[in-house]
């Protein structure tokens, strides 16, 4: 009985079906994983960039208010002045827009409140104290600096409260952006692990399933075949001695014989189009691995971003820098004018508190150009962190396109013996053209062996029915098969004791 089986076609369209099949899979894995990561660390990006930037942009423009009404309590051009002064609390009030706009949490917005508040009542206290100046003459207006003074200094001192709670708020925020960041890379290299270890054991178990499917029916065909050529065998020797020719026989055997070339055919077309799809699969492999590099390209590219990042923070580090050393020539500077406004005596009194408040502001302003190169410096090492693990992650996907390449030369492999398949199968079909004619010339003397003739004529057409076997195996008839096969064994065992007697 021929086993109820897939056919040979089946089973390799099955395998190629699995391998196409954990392609995709590991490259939309893939995919999936680099758009996470991208759209992470934009929004890091992003949101780090503009806090920095408005933060910095605040400060500045907070010490500029701060020498803008100095200025005009020293007699300045109150007009041009009082207009700058406004705009600046405009751009302050912007930045500190931006910063709302960029942080995240509840945390976060009320530093950024709390921050505001103090340093819009910090600059607008500043700004009403000049407005009652108005009318007071330029030479006179110097009186007003210790009132400023002591009016401005609470708010100065809420302001910068508040203002290094953000600075440190921002700070936190850019770590924990990191950390997550990192964590979506570790998640990444794991999923494309795991998937690709849980896939290569599939394939394998199922190609383990399919080899043994298709080899063991074939290895039960060959023995029955093995033993029918023996039968085979014995009956020819007791017609070549009896001198009678079968003719009944050997016209069955043409009859067998072109059906058999007929199955042989068929064979031949299935194993091309076994080769045409392995061919295909061929072709979707090497499009796989296209993908797989330009993902690894895309890994590159994001490494880039990340040193042109880094390449900023240090040109704004030496930015800060050059601040802190004009805020300590600006701290000589207001010595010296003490200096002078001591020997100057009641004369130059005036002069030494304007003189104690420019060097009271360049500390302040060298203390925050240190604390914001701090903070520079710790952006710098932590972008310097994670290109190093997008260069990791972009070795890995370059691992996997090698294997992914190994698995299209195997599939390449499999065409190629598909179309050597193809050349054999042809080449059986022009011999058994030649078995046809021989059989066609046997038959004109077959007359002569007539009784050994029928007990041939049963052994072939046992063997008739094994090849009809072989042809289930790789898509034939099963009940036809199946039917011819009981009767051709029964007529075999009928016959077969009448060559002994």
């Amino acid at each position: 009985m021929p086993d109820k089986t897939l056919t040979v076609g089946a089973k390799i369209i099955l395998i190629c079906v699995i391998a196409i099949t954990a392609l995709a899979t590991i490259t939309g894995i893939s995919f999936v994983t680099i758009i996470n990561m991208k759209s992470s660390f934009q929004e890091m990006e992003t949101r780090q960039i503009a806090s920095e930037v408005a933060a910095l942009s605040i400060t500045r423009d907070v010490n500029y208010i701060s020498r803008l009404t100095r200025n005009i309590m020293l007699g300045s051009n109150y007009e041009k002045d009082m207009k700058k002064l406004g705009n600046r609390i405009r751009i302050i009030r912007a930045n500190f827009e931006i910063l709302q706009t960029a942080t995240v949490g509840s945390d976060s917005e009320d530093h950024v409140t709390k921050a505001e508040e103090a340093t819009i009542s910090f600059v607008e206290d500043g700004r009403q104290f000049v407005t009652r100046l108005g009318n007071t003459p330029a030479g006179e207006r110097y009186k007003s600096y210790p009132a400023y003074g002591k009016s401005a200094t609470p708010y100065a001192i809420e302001s910068r409260k508040h203002f290094g709670n953000l600075i440190r708020q921002i700070d936190d925020n850019f770590h924990t952006s990191i950390d997550d960041f990192q964590a979506t890379i570790g998640r990444a290299q794991v999923i494309l692990i795991v998937s690709f270890v849980l896939i290569i054991f599939a394939l394998c178990i199922t190609g383990l399933v399919i080899k043994r499917s298709i080899t063991q029916p074939i290895n039960r065909i060959i023995g029955n075949l093995t033993d029918g050529s023996g039968r085979v065998y014995t009956t020819s020797g007791q017609i070549s001695s009896s001198s009678q020719i079968l003719s009944d026989g050997s016209s069955q055997q043409a009859a067998a014989i072109e059906e058999t070339s007929s199955s042989m055919e068929e064979m031949s077309s299935m194993t091309k189009q076994n080769a045409a799809n392995a061919n295909e699969a061929d072709d979707l492999m090497k499009q796989a691995l296209g993908v797989i590099q330009t993902a690894g390209d895309s890994m590159g590219k994001m490494g880039d971003s990340m040193q042109e990042i880094s390449e900023a923070s240090n040109e704004t580090s030496k930015i800060v820098k050059t601040i802190d050393e004009i805020a300590f020539q600006t701290n000589l500077l207001a010595l010296n004018a003490a200096v002078e406004a001591a020997r100057a005596g009641e004369a130059g009194a005036g002069f030494a508190v304007v003189a104690d408040e420019v060097r009271n502001l360049a500390m302040r302003a060298a203390d925050a150009a240190k604390i914001t190169t701090r903070l520079i410096e710790g952006t710098v090492a932590k972008v310097e962190k994670g290109k190093k693990v997008v260069g990791k992650t972009n070795d890995s996907f370059q691992e996997v396109a090698e294997i992914t390449s190994k698995v299209g030369s195997l599939v390449g492999e499999i065409a190629s013996a598909s179309q050597d398949q193809t050349h054999g199968f042809s080449q059986i079909n022009q011999a058994i053209i030649q078995m046809e004619s021989v059989t066609q010339q046997n038959s004109a003397s077959a007359e002569e062996s007539a009784s050994a003739a029928e007990e041939l004529n049963s052994q072939a057409e046992n063997m008739s029915d094994m090849v009809m076997n072989l042809k289930v195996l790789v898509g034939g008839n099963q009940e036809e098969t199946t039917t011819g096969s009981q009767n051709r064994w029964r007529a075999t065992d009928d016959h077969a004791p009448a060559l002994h007697q």
